[in-house]
C-alpha cells in the first residue's frame, strides 16, 4: 500500500471493495472493508468480546493511552460504525416469550407508514424493528410473558393501523443464537438460549432497572446508573457482577452498521419437511459455522427457521441460498426472503412480572 493509502487507512476512510469471503475472523473482513486503522480494529474486537470493558483495559490491550482509547471509542460512535453497545440477557429466564411480528402493508401513505414504524418502536417490550423489501414490509421483535399480553400488543397495532395492513403473521422463538446484529469476531462467540427456561431468574425491581439501562448503553458508568436509580455505585457494580455470574447477562454486545461495512442484510424464513433430530442438528451446525449467517432461530408458526444473512450483493445471497438448499434438499421445503432496508434496536423497559403493562 502507498503512503497515501496507509494514511487513508489509519483515518478510517470508508471504501468498500469486493473481498473474497473466508471463515476467519469477521473483524478481518471489517478491517479490509472499511480501511480501519490497526488500533481501531483492535478496539472493535475488544468491544465485540465485551462492550463494557473499561477504556483503561482497552487502552492496555491495544497499546494506547486511556485518552486515545476514549477518543477512538467516541469516534467509532460518531462515524456510525458502532451504532450501540448493549447488554444481552437470558430473556426466557425473565419469563419472556420472544415473538416476531411480520406485516404486509397496502396503500399506506408515507406519513402513516412513519407513524406505524414509530408505533412499533414505541412498544414498551419491543427489542428490534425493521423495514423491508419483499413479501413483508415491516417486522418487529417483541417480548410478552403470555399470549394475552401479546394479543394486546397485536390489537393495539391493528386498532391504529389495521386498515392499511393487508396481511400479518406471527412466530415465536424456541431456540436462537444471540450475537451482535452485525459482525462477530468469530464463531466461537455465538451463544444461545432456549424457551422455556429450566429455572426462573431471581430478580428484584432494582435488577430490572439496572438491566433496562444497560440495554440502552452497556458502557454506562456505574456512577450514572447509581444516580439514575438512587443507589450507591458499589451496589450497582455488585449487582452487575452477580447478573454476569448467574449468566443472566449473557454478554455485553457491540452493534455495528452493516451498510458501512459493505453488507446487505437478508432475512430468510424457512419451511422444513419432517426432519429427524440429527438432520436438525446438522442444519444448526451448518448455520453456526457459516461466516455470513449472523443469526438463526428455531421458531413456531408458518415457518420453522429464521436465518439472517449478510451478503455483498444479490448474487452473493443467491449463491448462499443455493448452497443451503443443495446441502439440505432432503429437509428444506421452501423459503421466503426479505431485504432489510433499515433496522432499529429499541429501548424496552424490563420490569418484574407484577409491573408488566
Amino acid at each position: 500500500m502507498s503512503t497515501k493509502g496507509q494514511e487513508s487507512a489509519e483515518k478510517g476512510t470508508l471504501r468498500p471493495e469486493g473481498i473474497a469471503e473466508t471463515k476467519g475472523s469477521r473483524i478481518q473482513h471489517i478491517a479490509v472493508e472499511m480501511r480501519l486503522g490497526a488500533k481501531d480494529r483492535k478496539i472493535l474486537k475488544e468491544l465485540e468480546q465485551n462492550a463494557r470493558l473499561p477504556a483503561s483495559q482497552i487502552a492496555r490491550r491495544t497499546g494506547l493511552s486511556v485518552e486515545s482509547a476514549n477518543y477512538r471509542l467516541r469516534n467509532l460512535m460518531e462515524r456510525g460504525i458502532v451504532r450501540r453497545n448493549y447488554a444481552m440477557y437470558d430473556l426466557p429466564r425473565m419469563g419472556y416469550n420472544i415473538y416476531r411480528i411480520l406485516l404486509q402493508l397496502e396503500n399506506m401513505p408515507a406519513k402513516e407508514e412513519k407513524d406505524l414504524l414509530n408505533h412499533l418502536k414505541g412498544i414498551p417490550s419491543a427489542l428490534w424493528v425493521g423495514t423491508a423489501s419483499g413479501a413483508w414490509d415491516m417486522l418487529a421483535t417483541v417480548l410478552a410473558r403470555d399470549v394475552t399480553e401479546f394479543n394486546g400488543i397485536i390489537e393495539g397495532i391493528l386498532a391504529k393501523h389495521g386498515k392499511h395492513i393487508r396481511n400479518k403473521d406471527i412466530t415465536m422463538t424456541v431456540l436462537q443464537t444471540s450475537e451482535p446484529p452485525g459482525h462477530v469476531a468469530g464463531k466461537e462467540t455465538r451463544i444461545g438460549y432456549q424457551t422455556p427456561p429450566k429455572e426462573a431468574a431471581d430478580l428484584d425491581e432494582t435488577d430490572y432497572r439496572i438491566m433496562t439501562l444497560l440495554y440502552r448503553d452497556a458502557r454506562m458508568p456505574a456512577t450514572v446508573i447509581a444516580k439514575e436509580i438512587g443507589i450507591s455505585s458499589d451496589t450497582v457494580q455488585y449487582r452487575i457482577k452477580n447478573l454476569v455470574k448467574s449468566k443472566m447477562i449473557k454478554r455485553f454486545m457491540c452493534w455495528m452498521d452493516r451498510k458501512l461495512l459493505g453488507y446487505q442484510h437478508y432475512k430468510v424464513l424457512v419451511r422444513l419437511q419432517f426432519a429427524t433430530n440429527e438432520q436438525k442438528k446438522r442444519l444448526i451446525a451448518y448455520c453456526n459455522n457459516h461466516p455470513n449467517i449472523i443469526f438463526f432461530a428455531s421458531i413456531i408458526g408458518s415457518w420453522d427457521m429464521e436465518i439472517d444473512m449478510d451478503a455483498r450483493s444479490a448474487a452473493d445471497f443467491h449463491g448462499m441460498m443455493r448452497d443451503l438448499r443443495n446441502e439440505f434438499s432432503d429437509i428444506i421445503r421452501n423459503y421466503e426472503s426479505v431485504i432489510i432496508i433499515e433496522d432499529y434496536l429499541c429501548t424496552p423497559e424490563f420490569t418484574p412480572p407484577s409491573q408488566d403493562r
